[in-house]
């Protein structure tokens, strides 16, 4: 599979943002995007020749909830405290999600509260309830991409934030899965 390059279009929190590639691009949910900027173009002090750039990882983000054009990804987890290391979430330790080091003026945040209209959408029926006799009406394409917000620093909060359908397997971004 070819890389998929994209930018940042929206960050809703220090650990969740929007990237301008969806599932025309290719992308799904799992994926791992790497955020980077390039250092350079570096200059060899002796000869005056052009070095090229590097990379600058800040840190990377897991694919949640994907639309057409755009997804919403989010950062790892990692533990802290406890008695050991590797072994904190066994012995006290707690798991919080990593933080990237953000420009807070450009954080454009959840929503922060439900109204009068605010838009909602049915589950769909499992199929042993579906006869043919009735016919079902597809989902809108974004309408998967939906997520809630998070509900706090609770483990379980990034439950709460995926959508669950029948078929469907969350995504759990655990510091074990390669994504720190």
């Amino acid at each position: 599979m070819e890389q998929i390059k994209g930018r940042i279009a929206a960050i809703l929190d220090r650990t969740t943002m929007v990237i301008n590639r969806g599932s025309l691009d290719g992308v799904s949910r799992g994926l791992v995007f790497y955020i980077y900027t390039e250092l350079g173009p570096f200059t060899d002090p002796d000869t005056g020749e052009d070095l090229g750039t590097i990379p600058q990882v800040w840190g990377s983000v897991v694919v949640s909830n994907v639309a057409n054009r755009l997804c919403i990804a989010g950062t790892g987890y990692k533990y802290i405290g406890g008695w050991q290391p590797d072994l904190s979430h066994l012995f006290g330790g707690r798991r919080v999600r990593i933080e990237l080091p953000i420009d807070e003026t450009q954080i454009s945040g959840w929503p922060t509260k439900v109204d009068v209209g605010t838009e909602v959408i049915s589950e769909r029926p499992s199929s042993a309830a579906v006869t043919a006799e009735e016919e079902v009406e597809a989902l809108p394409a974004s309408a998967e991409a939906l997520p809630a917000p998070p509900s706090g620093d609770s483990e379980s909060s990034e439950e709460a934030h995926l959508p669950q359908h029948e078929g469907d397997t969350a995504v759990q971004n655990d510091s074990n899965n390669g994504s720190e």
